[in-house]
């Protein structure tokens, strides 16, 4: 839509400042719902918000989650069981040893609360991985509106 106004027009028109919009054009993700409503109005221009999930969650089978952590246990065959029976020992084998898609993995076929709560009971072979896991629970129960907040930890480790 051309209305033919500058970048200053447009910026008037909606008591906002020219650098702030030329961000809001160049891709800036740090918007202002005000600001934005005040755009909208300006431009003639009903403002929507649409929420959409990252992806879809299917529920995880035992037998392809046998498939996908069985190479971390050398020790013992891990079984479709053991994910029902010792989840304690799979999630500590899996945050010991497995990589990032693991944990996601773990945490799709348990539940992110089941996921956390495992991760308090379990012995961990080494103090750095048992700070780390106790950072995560503490950062997941604290509402923070700091840049480090529970949103921007979680977005990386949960699938």
């Amino acid at each position: 839509m051309d209305l033919g106004l500058t970048q200053g027009q447009v910026a008037r028109r909606a008591g906002t400042s020219t650098p702030t919009l030329c961000r809001y054009e160049s891709g800036w993700k740090r918007f202002e719902v005000s600001t934005l409503r005040k755009l909208a109005a300006a431009l003639d221009c009903r403002l929507e918000v649409d929420l959409v999930p990252r992806k879809t969650s299917r529920p995880v089978d035992t037998a392809s989650s046998v498939d996908r952590l069985g190479r971390l246990f050398w020790d013992r065959k891990l079984v479709e069981d053991d994910l029902v029976r010792h989840p304690r020992w799979v999630v500590a084998r899996v945050v010991e040893h497995g990589n990032l898609e693991d944990i996601r993995f773990l945490v799709g076929r348990l539940g992110t609360a089941r996921f956390l709560e495992l991760t308090g009971s379990v012995r961990y072979a080494s103090k750095r991985a048992a700070r780390f896991w106790q950072n995560i629970r503490t950062m997941e129960a604290v509402t923070c509106t700091k840049k480090r907040s529970p949103t921007e930890v979680v977005r990386y480790w949960r699938p």
